[in-house]
Parts: C-alpha cells; structure tokens; sequence
C-alpha cells in the first residue's frame, strides 16, 4: 500500500516522537495518478517546540479495494477514538469529519528515510487521546 502522507513544504522533518496536535482541516485533494480524490486531514502541533507546524495524512475511505478501504476507515476511526468522536455518516463527504477539528490529540510521527531521493519525511503513525 502506498505511503501517502505530506510535510509542510520547505521545512525540515519533525524528529520521530509523540506530539499534541489538533485536526485543523479536513478536504478532499486530488491525485495525479488517479482520476479520484482522496480525503486529506491535516494535524498542527499545538505544545511545544514545534507548534504551528502542520503534518497531513491522505486517506482513501470510499476506495474500490475492500482490503485498502477498511485499512483507511479504521485508521480514521483510531482518530474519531482518540477524540471522542462518532464515525463519520459519509465517509466521502469532509464536512463528514468537522467532529474531529480542533480537539487536542497526541499523534505519533515517525521518520521514513528515502535514500534515493535523499529525503527524510514524516509520517503520523498513531493516534491517543490527550490527557
């Protein structure tokens, strides 16, 4: 399955840890390679030093692949947990998914090195409630 997630563009990736954040967009965003649109959430750091910075995560819950669309929906249900929020109703519709905007969460960003390309980027690997 192909890794679709996004830093903020010129900047450096956040170091691999847990972080406070909030889902402060949700939109569906085109994809070149494919004549559909994917659902992007976006999450900004609220503590610490790296607050403002904003990492997002593409999903593709209506996909035609039953494998690949029940791994998006239970990605997204990890966050509706993490915040105490419903499933959404329309999994293809943003508006879907205001529940889950500005609600403090700690995710888990990890670092993926891709030598060939000599880039570092970030991925948001989890999701828990914030105490």
């Amino acid at each position: 399955m192909t890794n679709l997630n996004a830093l903020d563009a010129n900047t450096e990736p956040l170091p691999a840890g847990t972080y406070a954040a909030e889902v402060v967009k949700t939109e569906l965003t085109p994809v070149g390679y494919e004549s559909r649109e994917y659902l992007e959430i976006t999450f900004e750091i609220i503590e610490g030093p790296y607050a403002g910075r904003r990492l997002s995560r593409l999903f593709d819950p209506v996909s035609p692949h039953r494998l690949a669309r029940s791994v998006y929906r239970a990605e997204i249900i990890k966050i509706c947990q993490a915040v105490d929020a419903p499933a959404p109703q329309n999994w293809a519709d943003p508006s879907s998914y205001i529940a889950l905007h500005n609600v403090p969460l700690v995710i888990t960003v990890s670092c993926e090195i891709y030598p060939d390309a000599g880039i570092t980027m970030n991925r948001v690997i989890a999701y828990a409630k914030k105490d």
